[in-house]
C-alpha cells in the first residue's frame, strides 16, 4: 500500500476501542480524512506524549496510508510540525483556535484537498500562537471572510458611501437597505470591509468594541448558513462573545 506525505491540522479525536483514536484530520493533499491511530491511549509514557499530538488544532507532519474506497484511513507516522507556545494554555487564543477549528471543519466536508486554504489555516493558527491582543481579538472575522473567499464566496464589492450595506444573502455592498433582514447595517459593512481590505498582519489595527465584534460573529455565521449547504450552527460563536472585549 502506498504511503503519502502531508502536512495536517486536527479536527477532531474520539476514543476508539480501548486503545485507539478515530481522528479527523484537515490535511493538505487528501481535504479531510478519517483517520484510526492504533494503541495511544495506552498507559505508557510514550503513549500519553504521542496522543497530546492530537488536540485540536494541532499541526502535523503525517505519512499516510490511503485508499479511495476506505472510510478510514491508517497513520503510519506522525510528528509536530509546529510546536504551540502559547495556543493551549491561553484561554482566549484557545477559543479563538477553536472557532476557526469548528468553522473550518463546518463548511469543509467532503474529502477534496485544497492546499491555499491548508496553508492559510496554518499560517494564521501560527501566527495566533505569538499574536498580542487585538490581532487575536480580530482573527476570528478575518479568518471567517477569507476562508468564504477561498470557498468561492468571496464578497463581492466594498464600503463606500454609494454602497454602505453589506448584503450578506447576496454577498455583496449594496446603495441601501435590502427587504429582507439579512445585512449588516453601515458601522458594521464599514468595519467588516476594512477587515477585508487588510493583510493578515495589519488586523490588530482594526478597532472594534466587544458589541460590534459579537453582533459581526452572528452575521458571519449567517452568512455561511446561506451559502454553505448542511453548514449548521456553531458552538463557539457564544465562548467569543463572552471572552473577547
Amino acid at each position: 500500500m502506498h504511503v503519502h506525505q502531508t502536512k495536517g491540522i486536527v479536527l477532531r479525536a474520539v476514543k476508539y476501542g480501548e486503545t485507539s483514536l478515530i481522528v479527523s484530520i484537515y490535511t493538505a493533499v487528501f481535504g479531510v480524512q478519517q483517520y484510526i491511530v492504533k494503541g495511544i491511549r495506552s498507559t505508557s509514557k510514550k503513549s500519553s506524549a504521542n496522543a497530546s499530538c492530537f488536540q485540536e488544532g494541532a499541526i502535523l507532519d503525517l505519512q499516510v496510508q490511503h485508499q479511495q474506497i476506505k472510510n478510514f484511513q491508517y497513520i503510519k507516522e506522525y510528528q509536530w510540525a509546529y510546536l504551540y507556545h502559547n495556543i493551549f494554555n491561553n484561554v482566549i487564543k484557545n477559543s479563538v483556535l477553536l472557532y476557526i477549528i469548528e468553522i473550518l471543519q463546518h463548511s469543509n466536508k467532503q474529502p477534496e484537498g485544497n492546499n491555499e486554504i491548508y496553508d492559510f489555516t496554518e499560517e494564521v493558527l501560527m501566527k495566533l500562537d505569538l499574536a498580542d491582543t487585538a490581532f487575536t481579538a480580530n482573527l476570528p472575522l478575518y479568518y471567517s471572510i477569507k476562508l468564504a473567499a477561498k470557498l468561492g464566496l468571496e464578497i463581492q464589492g466594498h464600503y463606500s458611501s454609494e454602497t454602505p450595506i453589506l448584503d450578506y444573502q447576496e454577498g455583496i455592498f449594496i446603495a441601501s437597505t435590502p427587504a429582507h433582514r439579512n445585512y449588516m447595517q453601515e458601522e458594521l459593512s464599514k468595519s467588516l470591509s476594512t477587515l477585508i481590505l487588510s493583510s493578515l498582519e495589519e488586523i490588530g489595527n482594526v478597532v472594534l468594541n466587544r458589541s460590534a465584534r459579537n453582533e459581526m460573529i452572528e452575521h458571519i455565521q449567517f452568512f455561511f448558513q446561506f451559502h454553505v449547504p448542511y453548514f449548521g450552527k456553531l458552538k463557539s460563536p457564544e465562548i467569543l462573545k463572552q471572552i473577547l472585549g
